[in-house]
């Protein structure tokens, strides 16, 4: 027998804990080929082209796989464990790393189905197993987002395998390697995910044993089977800890595991207009309220925090709100967000694309409904956890609620609670097993009772709450200042000022400008006034991003030096997009005190009301040496 403290009391019935045999092995079988093929299906219907923060965990694996410690500018913002994985699978797999990478994300999401099953044998009946990983294989949220190679993703396989060993060792079922896996696991899930510090921390205690005490057994006599546990645990999760921290300060000179951009990811939650799309660039707030932080990454990331509280302050009824709507915008709304993600013509082939939009526009309902019921049957499981003092539900509970107010007090994606519902699923499954064997049936009856009717409330104000939000957020004109570098030589190439339009994105060569307004009225210039430094040989390059073409005379883009125009493109005249050359002749003498100035325009001609024209003008402008 596996060195436990007996707890009958709390034990369900036991089923064979004898080597698998040739049914549980068929029942494995099916559960495998439950997760696998409709991903497999999906991903080779609509094969995810990798996206935005998906694109950089892909160059990242990419480098990763030249050289473990390779030096690249993506450890500032990503964890190692999704890129470390992707390094080994493209020295294992052959094939185009956007392919193997999609398709390895596909399949271990395919597998989750077989963790309860197979972890919970020898604790918990066949039904509640089979049901637990029938419901993780045939999840309709998981499956459409299968196909996405997200950090989000590769995390469930470490936390659903560390929930369903926490869960065997509150039942009774935890052996002597459990701390030791518990340890593993635990950083495997940090690694990929650093939240996961925190909000699994209280699961992986768990799945040591550490709180599984016997009837028998008083604290003090078992106080030292519980310390070696927790020594098994710290050794395993301080020696992969350690691994990984060495990996970064190879690489990086930083002795972590962690990142350090934390502080400008929370900021970009808090900046007025950042609910429209969950997010606003942090850089580009800070040219509006502290220009001297633009080109100073390191401090911006030091006063981020503060910078967080004061917005916070500025408007503190209206963040309380925000984080109100967060909770119930992704409990029901974040997997039909994550269909962005997944099928929306970004990321999409262009023969796939009216296809896809269309399944997403059709799975978007059904996605609602479907986290509406998971809801209300998980609420039901904790209601009952807590009014029977089911272990296992409630440790699994802590985990989501610690990361649902974890997201919504600080950053949130509804790709971030594909791990909560996940747990979730577990948990609510108990829940059921629970309610079976319960004895009082008034308790069940009002556990289910209040969990339903609070989903169904959190159904039905999600909609006009998230809209309240989005009224509430409004964004007046500010003034950005900031500096442009020229990249080779990282020396300041340009100051400019922006006091009409929108600066959506800022980095230190480059920037995005748009019109303030959607439907810009006729004649509206949105230009970046830029005094241009004489010493620092640089180029402009000035992307034209509409495609369609045929509509002249709607929106155009223009360059001015010392008001002599040196350029003028119309942006929707003719089909295709690309890139424009514009050379300022810089490097001619110049007054430092007096410089030259150039005028970035983007000018509504004529729009027509309706269309955004405005947003159809976005315009990237960059720097390069020459």
């Amino acid at each position: 027998m596996d060195d436990i403290p007996e707890n009958k009391a709390e034990r369900p019935r036991l089923s064979s804990s004898s080597p698998l045999d040739r049914r549980e092995l068929a029942w494995a079988a099916l559960l495998a080929a439950l997760g696998l093929l409709p991903r497999l299906l999906f991903v080779a219907r609509y094969p995810t082209q990798p996206y935005s923060d998906f694109r950089q965990l892909i160059s990242f694996g990419q480098a990763l796989h030249e050289s473990l410690i390779a030096k690249t500018w993506l450890w500032e913002f990503f964890n190692p464990g999704l890129p470390t994985a992707l390094s080994l699978l493209f020295s294992l797999v052959p094939g185009h790393h956007d392919t193997v990478a999609r398709l390895g994300t596909a399949v271990l999401c395919g597998l989750l189905g077989l963790l309860p099953f197979l972890l919970w044998r020898g604790v918990l009946p066949f039904r509640v197993r089979f049901l637990a990983g029938l419901a993780l294989a045939l999840w309709p949220g998981q499956i459409a987002f299968s196909g996405v190679v997200a950090q989000d993703n590769w995390v469930l396989l470490p936390t659903v395998a560390l929930a369903c060993l926490a869960v065997r060792a509150l039942y009774g079922g935890s052996g002597r390697l459990a701390p030791v896996m518990a340890g593993i696991l635990f950083v495997l899930a940090l690694v990929t995910r650093q939240e996961m510090l925190v909000t699994l921390f209280p699961v992986a205690v768990a799945a040591t044993g550490f709180w599984t005490i016997g009837a028998s057994r008083s604290w003090r006599e078992g106080h030292a089977w519980h310390l070696r546990r927790l020594a098994a645990f710290a050794a395993a999760a301080g020696l992969f800890l350690l691994l990984f921290a060495t990996q970064r300060y190879l690489a990086t000179g930083r002795f972590t595991v962690l990142t350090k951009h934390t502080g400008t990811t929370v900021l970009s939650a808090y900046i007025p207009g950042a609910t429209a799309n969950n997010w606003a660039d942090p850089v580009a707030y800070a040219a509006t309220v502290r220009p001297d932080l633009v080109l100073d990454r390191a401090r911006l990331q030091k006063e981020a925090f503060k910078l967080t509280l004061d917005e916070a302050l500025r408007r503190p009824g209206f963040h309380a709100l925000r984080i109100a709507s967060c909770l119930l915008r992704f409990s029901i709304d974040g997997e039909k967000d994550n269909l962005f993600w997944a099928l929306f013509p970004e990321v999409q082939l262009p023969q796939n694309q009216e296809r896809s939009l269309a399944l997403a526009a059709w799975l978007g309902p059904f996605l609602r409904w479907e986290m509406a019921a998971i809801l209300a049957f998980f609420l039901s499981a904790l209601f009952l956890g807590i009014l029977t003092r089911n272990g296992p539900i409630l440790v699994l509970s802590s985990f989501v609620v610690l990361k649902v107010v974890l997201h919504a007090v600080t950053m949130a994606q509804g790709r971030y609670f594909l791990s909560v519902t996940a747990i979730g699923i577990l948990a609510l499954v108990l829940g059921l097993s629970e309610a079976r064997r319960a004895a009082s049936r008034r308790a069940v009856r009002w556990s289910y009772g209040l969990g339903t009717a609070l989903a169904a409330t959190t159904f039905l104000l999600t909609t006009p709450v998230v809209d309240r939000v989005h009224a509430l957020d409004t964004v007046s004109q500010r003034t950005y200042q900031f500096a442009l570098v020229e990249p080779r030589s990282h020396r300041v190439a340009l100051d400019c000022r922006i006091e009409k339009g929108e600066l959506p994105l800022l980095e230190s060569s480059r920037f995005l400008i748009q019109p303030f307004e959607a439907d810009p009225p006729p004649g509206e210039i949105t230009e970046a006034v830029c005094a241009v430094q004489p010493t620092v040989p640089f180029r402009l390059l000035i992307h034209d991003g509409y495609a369609p073409g045929g509509f002249p005379d709607r929106i155009r883009q223009r360059v001015e030096l010392d008001g002599v125009e040196l350029w003028s493109h119309d942006l929707a005249a003719e089909p295709g997009d690309g890139w424009t050359e514009v050379d300022l002749g810089t490097g001619m003498p110049g007054n430092p005190k007096n410089p030259r100035t150039v005028r970035i325009q983007v000018v509504a001609v004529r729009p027509d009301p309706g269309p955004a024209w405005g947003r159809a003008a976005l315009t990237e402008i960059q720097v390069v040496g020459r």
